[in-house]
């Protein structure tokens, strides 16, 4: 099973959860961390790039592959004081502990 997640950490605002929003099943929040976006899990439709874009408008990769099935996103305000760099460490750690694979990578 692939399972495919997309976060964006946000500098800190000093919010609360959004209304009607909650974590992915079984997964750990960053500790300190707020839901400022959420879609709940619908059917959809997703290109997942594998490479870097080649083109931003409309957005082009020379590796990517569509793929189809429940589609959630979750934006995450992060803690003050806490570095993009700490934030995905935890975050792969956390991914392995579920036996998430990931799939790209951009560094």
């Amino acid at each position: 099973m692939r399972c495919l997640l997309v976060l964006a950490l946000l500098p800190t605002l000093g919010a609360a959860d959004l209304a009607g929003s909650k974590d992915p099943p079984g997964m750990k929040r960053y500790e300190g961390s707020e839901i400022v976006g959420y879609r709940a899990p619908r059917f959809d439709e997703y290109l997942v790039p594998l490479s870097r874009p080649t083109q931003l408008t409309p957005p082009a990769y020379s590796k990517s592959i569509r793929v189809e099935g429940q589609l959630s996103r979750y934006t995450y305000l992060a803690p003050a004081g806490r570095t993009g760099t700490e934030i995905l460490r935890n975050y792969r750690l956390e991914f392995q502990r579920l036996g998430l694979d990931i799939i790209f990578e951009k560094r």
